[in-house]
């Protein structure tokens, strides 16, 4: 009985089964079709970057990054590498003074098979400025105290005055820009230290990279005081 059951149990399994095996894989590729052929709708935030011409500086806001989404048939949406596609808008050629760029389906070069239905921002206010550069000071700037009985005497940065470069109208305001602040907590001796400037705007940058050289000269907090017609006793002269 028992092993009636197992011969027929092993016919129902085992029996022709290459057509079987053949159905089975008919069957994989009626559903792969089915899949690919289906519509489905993904969002991505994906990276945004601009060129802008040398002679120009963004004074505005700008996003880095966008959110996408798109539709399409499921293997085309699947094989989408969202997190390495890069929106590259060149602006060079933008006039001076704000601009509104859409961010429309031809500017963001999905792949094929892929739908734009929606980005976030939909539209984004590009405004230029013209360029200048101009030298100013710079200040060096400390924190803290040294050692008790020292003092700073003085603090230098070498080079003095640096070259600043931004928006022509910004620069007009600007005269001097101040140094990373150096702590002299504790401090008893002179000592040098590189630094490098402070934006003083996210529009002003410094062409060079190169860093400061900021000496601090500390010296013994000492007070001389001259005082006149005071008697002065000498013990044990005789």
């Amino acid at each position: 009985m028992l092993k009636t059951f197992f011969a027929k149990l092993k016919s129902i399994f085992l029996g022709n089964l290459g057509l079987k095996l053949f159905s089975l894989l008919i069957a994989l590729l009626l559903w792969l079709f089915v899949m690919g052929a289906e519509d489905i709708t993904i969002t991505a935030n994906i990276r945004m970057s601009i060129q802008s011409a040398e002679d120009k500086v963004l004074v505005s806001d700008v996003p880095d990054r966008i959110n996408v989404t798109v539709s399409g048939p499921w293997a085309s949406v699947k094989g989408w590498d969202w997190k390495n596609h890069l929106v590259e808008l060149d602006l060079r050629e933008l006039e001076l003074g704000p601009t509104v760029i859409y961010l429309e389906e031809s500017k963001l070069k999905l792949p094929p098979g892929l739908t734009l239905e929606r980005v976030n921002p939909s539209e984004i206010t590009i405004n230029y400025a013209k360029k200048a550069t101009k030298n100013v000071k710079v200040v060096p700037v400390w924190v803290g105290s040294p050692r008790f009985g020292y003092m700073v005497e003085s603090a230098t940065v070498d080079p003095a005055e640096i070259a600043i470069v931004g928006a022509e109208n910004d620069l007009l305001i600007i005269d001097e820009v101040l140094t990373e602040e150096i702590d002299v907590n504790d401090r008893h001796s002179t000592f040098s230290v590189a630094v490098n400037p402070v934006r003083l705007s996210k529009n002003i940058s410094f062409p060079d990279k190169d860093p400061l050289l900021m000496t601090i000269k500390i010296k013994k907090d000492v007070v001389e005081r001259k005082l006149e017609n005071v008697p002065v006793y000498v013990e044990n002269s005789e």
